[in-house]
């Protein structure tokens, strides 16, 4: 039991510190600040027999109202077969339910798209994550190119004080049509919280180059990868991020091996399970990235 306490801690720390050094926007809320955060998770598994997750992106759906030259998740080139049509309630229900049966807490639970306002059902998806004492916190993404609903305004309202909207501010780019003015008048209105990411102090990189063939030397560097601890939910699955998911859907010359992914629905799941596949820094999914770093255009779109 100690030995397991010991990894559990091991995970938990690894991911505060990843996100404290500012890899993330759990920094910004000021949990990592505390030493005592992790300890005190560290605690709740003795009692709980259940891990905690600092953050997690829950994919709703991989279509989306624009087509990024250099989207890092790969969504603009998601085959027909491999797409993710937008979740219904009952669908993502189930996902969620399965996700929180191996876990205690979520600090940051982020959807991700993508579009999610494109989702039918979200309205009801996030008043039914925002009532889960196990979620600390709901952010929702958006490209601000699609005004959100009344329906969807009223839940956010409701929520303030746990949903936060994660609108990405594409006005630098003359091409992509945003409605960032929009958007936030009608949030400032109704008492939704918010945060507008200006691209302008952002700095676009252009998407990993996916190799089907495995290289030994991407170890190293995938270790370091920015994407390593952005922790992807997807149809079931948890990747060590978006690009495996990409892999896994979309890539048939490349074997996903099982304990590169988390099935959160197969019938040997447990927590012991969830705990080993955070621990694993050797993830051959991740041999298949070259990463290197190279500057890009903010939303950039790819031409017809």
């Amino acid at each position: 039991m100690f030995e397991d306490i010991k990894k559990v801690r091991k995970v938990i720390k690894k991911h505060f510190k990843y996100w404290a050094n500012g890899n993330g926007t759990i920094y910004k809320t000021g949990w990592y600040s505390n030493k005592n955060w992790y300890r005190y998770l560290t605690l709740r598994y003795f009692f709980k027999r259940k891990i905690s997750i600092i953050s997690i992106q829950h994919m709703l759906t991989t279509l989306c109202t624009l087509k990024c030259k250099e989207c890092c998740c790969f969504i603009p080139y998601y085959k027909k077969e491999g797409q993710l049509l937008p979740l219904t309630f009952e669908k993502y229900k189930k996902q969620l339910d399965e996700l929180l049966k191996y876990t205690d807490k979520i600090l940051i639970y982020a959807y991700m798209g993508g579009e999610c306002f494109l989702v039918k059902d979200l309205p009801k998806i996030i008043e039914y994550a925002a009532k889960q004492k196990q979620i600390r916190l709901i952010h929702l993404p958006t490209n601000a190119t699609i005004i959100p609903s009344e329906e969807l305004v009223d839940v956010l309202k409701k929520y303030n004080k746990k949903v936060k909207v994660m609108i990405s501010d594409y006005r630098i780019n003359k091409n992509v049509k945003v409605y960032i003015d929009e958007i936030t008048n009608i949030f400032n209105s109704n008492n939704v919280s918010y945060e507008v990411a200006n691209a302008k102090g952002l700095v676009w990189a252009k998407k990993y180059k996916i190799n089907t063939e495995i290289k030994e030397e991407s170890l190293e560097n995938a270790k370091n990868c920015y994407m390593r601890r952005c922790i992807h939910y997807s149809d079931g699955k948890i990747y060590p991020c978006g690009v495996g998911a990409y892999i896994d859907r979309n890539i048939d010359e490349i074997d996903v091996k099982e304990k590169d992914i988390c099935n959160v629905f197969d019938k040997n799941m447990s927590n012991k399970k969830l705990c080993d596949f955070f621990l694993n820094d050797d993830l051959e999914i991740c041999r298949h990235c070259d990463i290197t770093y190279y500057p890009a255009e903010v939303a950039q779109q790819i031409e017809a």
